[in-house]
């Protein structure tokens, strides 16, 4: 079920683009953007281990009590993140965001809920993920027609057309809630308290277990936050400094920070599949205090660094016919993005590798640091890239990479030093993979000198696409049967 989601949800957004290609959707890019920032509040609690806990002690009164005051927490703070919200808009000073900031906090609100009371079910031996499944799949289908119909058929102002997208997964959320109110959590209401649950107090449960590590919740907020500053930067910059129509930046923001970033977080949820289960093993053995975490730390690394340098050079090659196949735009927004897919899959692999093992306030340190650069330098680099001739948001590509940077150094120091770790044994390693994706980015490129990258077409870029991964894949398969496997 979940791939069938994660498919259709790539579908919307290729299905979105290209039905509001001719409409300003910039208020959905910019109240999605700070919906990640409030998401990322929550993305680390203990409610549902809590809630096992009592179910596992027979607790079923007090467990019910604190589902119940769960559910009205998160009512209640997502009231005050709509409040924040508001004001927000009202000192971005963006018609009408903060009526699309208020539908997104209800959007918000709901999810929540939805999330906590799908965890409940699992709980009582329902079958896993049934509610959560259900509500994301009517949200993405019933969205899929809507837009059609908003787009297509209705004249509406462009508000209101993304306030109705939020509204869509907000109604059909409440019927969910509702249904599984009467047919399951009903009924599993009439508990009594026995003796030993008087002495809980359920408001103090509630309040340790909101938060279960606050690093993961910072290094997603901060994550979030790369985003949603390089939008409102950008968007003064342009709109005010360099005097670009409202519907120039909107189209120019909208493509790159919610369309491309979304192809490049795909990109990078694929390359952490392909290594995620080497860093469970290392953390396990970090965890364990095992003698071999320090070789398997550098053999991670180097697949990390060889995975996603290769697949950068692939995409920097083949991000035109790319863009012309997904969303058919003469303007190739994902090019720029491309050298993200390296520098963030390095940094988010160094992060959770600190996260089981260094303390949690040189964390927190770090990655502010790292976010405190990409704010000082975005300005700047902003107007060098635009004085250079390039596009402006190469500027902000770029201090997000070099905060990207300072993190993966902090890091790795970091890192060397609780585990003790020496960087030189592994020099030669790294050294190896540089050369020889230099190699593969020299062939890619001879090879753009016969089959061209500029692609007219979805049939052409398909298979140019198609030429140049074939080019690759021969590339390494030869390098296989040339150096030995415990030479490489």
């Amino acid at each position: 079920m979940k791939k069938i989601i994660n498919i259709l949800t790539f579908i919307f957004i290729i299905v979105l683009y290209h039905l509001t290609k001719n409409s300003n959707t910039f208020l959905l890019t910019f109240s999605f953007s700070l919906f990640l920032i409030y998401y990322s509040i929550f993305s680390s609690n203990k409610i549902t281990k809590l809630l096992n806990d009592y179910y596992d002690k027979k607790y079923l009164y007090t467990m019910n009590k604190v589902f119940k005051c769960s559910i009205l927490l998160i009512i209640i703070l997502t009231m005050l993140l709509g409040v924040i919200s508001y004001i927000i808009s009202t000192l971005i000073n963006i018609e009408k965001l903060y009526l699309v900031n208020i539908a997104m906090t209800i959007f918000l609100s709901i999810s929540l809920i939805i999330k906590l009371i799908n965890n409940y079910l699992n709980i009582f031996g329902y079958k896993k993920n049934i509610l959560l499944n259900i509500y994301k799949l009517s949200s993405i289908l019933f969205n899929i027609i809507n837009i059609f119909l908003l787009y297509k058929v209705f004249l509406l102002e462009d508000y209101l057309k993304i306030i109705i997208i939020y509204l869509v997964p907000i109604i059909l959320g409440i019927i969910l809630i509702i249904l599984s109110y009467i047919l399951v959590v009903k009924k599993n209401n009439k508990y009594t308290k026995k003796r030993e649950e008087t002495k809980i107090n359920y408001i103090i449960q509630i309040k340790k277990s909101l938060i279960d590590n606050r690093c993961i919740i910072i290094y997603n907020i901060i994550n979030a936050s790369y985003i949603y500053i390089s939008i409102i930067v950008l968007y003064y910059i342009l709109l005010n400094r360099y005097k670009y129509s409202y519907d120039d930046v909107s189209n120019y923001i909208t493509n790159t920070y919610f369309y491309g970033i979304i192809i490049i977080y795909i990109i990078h949820l694929i390359i952490k599949k392909i290594y995620n289960t080497d860093i469970n093993k290392l953390k396990t053995s970090i965890i364990n205090k095992d003698n071999n975490y320090k070789d398997l730390f550098h053999k991670i690394l180097n697949k990390i660094i060889n995975t996603s340098l290769t697949i950068t050079i692939i995409l920097m090659i083949i991000s035109g016919p790319i863009n012309i196949t997904l969303f058919n735009n003469d303007y190739n927004f994902i090019f720029g993005l491309v050298p993200l897919i390296f520098f963030y899959t390095i940094y988010d692999s160094i992060v959770n590798i600190n996260i089981i093992c260094n303390k949690e306030k040189n964390i927190i340190i770090f990655l502010l640091i790292s976010l405190i650069t990409k704010i000082i330098f975005e300005v700047p680099l902003i107007n060098s890239a635009y004085r250079m001739g390039y596009t402006a948001y190469f500027g902000s590509i770029a201090s997000t990479i070099l905060g990207l940077i300072i993190s993966i150094i902090i890091g790795i120091i970091l890192l060397t030093r609780k585990l003790k770790i020496n960087l030189l044994d592994n020099f030669n390693s790294i050294l190896n993979i540089i050369y020889e994706n230099i190699i593969l980015c020299l062939i890619l490129t001879l090879f753009t000198l016969i089959i061209k990258v500029d692609t007219k077409n979805i049939i052409s870029s398909i298979l140019v696409i198609i030429f140049y991964i074939f080019i690759t894949i021969i590339y390494y398969i030869i390098k296989r049967i040339i150096i030995p496997k415990n030479n490489q």
